[in-house]
């Protein structure tokens, strides 16, 4: 109720607005009560703990019955459709509306939609298990139709009426479809959507999407193609199980420099992993490489020394999410090696268990020769093998990270390690040297009362201090055995 008043009585504030994002939900249909017993088997053991360390485990049952709390606060809708802004002088960059879950009484909503939708250009709809929603503010679609330029919808069946309608968003550039029939009519007709540039489909197995796909579309089906021809292709995405066309796929993918952002994630990948790597250098402009949901057996060590040599050639990556597996734990400080070459990296996350006291080392001299000085996020979760020794000489080492805002170090639940009292020193000394830090995630670590003190003198002369947060903490539904 802030907002809109502040916006009526200043509605050129809407124009500082980088995006504003308005969200329709049905509590009861999305997220209905939620029990001790369902959140217990997330947590699969009670943890046992000394008296001295026994906050990492916090009980808040009020966090849990919150949610039947807000059933009531959505029972009557606030009406703003007089809010009266003067749509030609104030606009809003970016207007993003989730709607998740079946909604009664649709519409309810027109007035308050078609008051935000009024005071923007650019639209982005986010539809998540709510049928028949397009068809009830088709008013909204009818006056600012050519405003939509991003269309996701997941788990929602579109009928002819609908798919006509979107077919009307003549501006469109994304259409995501996910976890639904393939909407025929639609699919048929994409020709008329002359902006597209984005098209991702996520449908049955069985279904011939591609035979849907009007006359000059169809050649998609010899995916080498679709590189060739698309020179402007900056994202692709691979996602199944199977993928007899691999390699040609993979001409096709080298032949466009434009290539921007790559992820791929399939069980038949690690066979075509040398392929992969052959191919990185001939991806110059290549800013986001995504295979974590990729596993390296020890079958695979030779592949994996190919694959951590080739990741030199990506002088401009900037985020990269490695894969996981036997296999990448003994190449691991090879790929670290190659952060010598890797100067924008901005994000690196490592997966699980593929850290130990060696590669954390290697890392950690990386770290100080400045190869990682454009780091914003370092993502080492879940490395179990690394020694409380270990992370001492990483924390001793570790500086020349002026731009890190967020490092995760925690350990999986049911992990729990007691900090070591000079580990922990080393640990507060290394955040003081990172000026930019924000946020430190060390779940399963136990702390106590001096550890944490100690972190909050530290907090007080640090350049973020007011915002630098420590999460290590869990929340549980039932308190942990506490013993003497």
């Amino acid at each position: 109720m802030g907002l809109l008043v502040f916006l009526k009585l200043y509605p050129e504030g809407l124009s500082l607005i980088r995006s504003l994002r308005l969200s329709i939900n049905n509590i009861r249909s999305t997220t209905g009560p939620v029990s001790n017993e369902d959140l217990a088997k997330v947590f699969s053991d009670v943890p046992t703990v000394e008296q001295d360390y026994s906050m990492a485990f916090k009980v808040k049952p009020e966090n849990f019955g919150h949610l039947n709390l807000k059933n009531s606060m959505f029972q009557k809708l606030l009406d703003i459709s007089d809010l009266d802004i003067n749509a030609s002088q104030h606009k809003i960059a970016l207007l993003k509306v989730d709607v998740n879950g079946s909604i009664p009484d649709l519409e309810t909503y027109l007035g308050n939609l078609l008051v935000f939708l009024s005071l923007t250009d650019h639209i982005d709809l986010e539809l998540s298990n709510c049928p028949g929603f397009i068809e009830a503010v088709w008013p909204c679609i009818d006056l600012y139709g050519a405003s939509f330029v991003k269309c996701s919808f997941h788990g929602v069946e579109l009928n002819m009426t609908e798919q006509d309608l979107i077919l009307q968003m003549s501006s469109l550039e994304s259409l995501q479809m996910t976890q639904i029939h393939p909407p025929e009519y639609l699919l048929s007709h994409l020709d008329r959507l002359k902006k597209l540039k984005e098209l991702i489909l996520d449908v049955s197995d069985n279904m011939e999407v591609v035979r849907l796909f009007p006359e000059e579309f169809k050649e998609l089906r010899r995916l080498t193609w679709l590189f060739i021809a698309f020179s402007n292709l900056t994202c692709f995405h691979l996602k199944c199980d199977q993928c007899p066309e691999f390699e040609r796929l993979l001409e096709g993918l080298s032949r466009n420099k434009n290539i921007q952002e790559l992820y791929l994630e399939g069980w038949f990948l690690n066979e075509y992993i040398v392929s992969v790597a052959s191919v990185l250098p001939l991806l110059p402009n290549l800013k986001i490489f995504d295979i974590k949901n990729m596993y390296f057996t020890n079958m695979y060590v030779d592949k994996a020394s190919v694959f951590a040599v080739a990741l030199a050639s990506l002088a401009q990556l900037e985020e990269l999410y490695l894969p996981g597996g036997p296999g990448i734990c003994k190449e691991a400080t090879t790929i670290i090696q190659q952060f010598q070459y890797l100067r924008n990296l901005r994000i690196i996350s490592f997966p699980s268990n593929v850290l130990n006291d060696a590669s954390l080392l290697q890392l950690a001299h990386a770290v100080r020769d400045g190869h990682l000085s454009k780091t914003e996020e370092l993502d080492l979760t879940a490395n179990h093998d690394i020694t409380q020794s270990g992370w001492r000489d990483f924390f001793q080492l570790v500086d020349n990270l002026p731009k890190l805002n967020s490092l995760s170090i925690s350990r999986a639940y049911g992990r729990e390690i007691k900090a070591d009292p000079l580990t922990f020193i080393a640990l507060v000394q290394c955040v003081a040297r990172l000026p930019s830090l924000r946020n430190l995630y060390m779940y399963s670590w136990l702390l106590d009362e001096k550890d944490i003190e100690m972190f909050n003198v530290m907090k007080i002369k640090h350049p973020q201090g007011k915002s630098l947060g420590l999460q290590w903490q869990w929340l549980l539904p039932f308190p942990a055995i506490v013993k003497d």
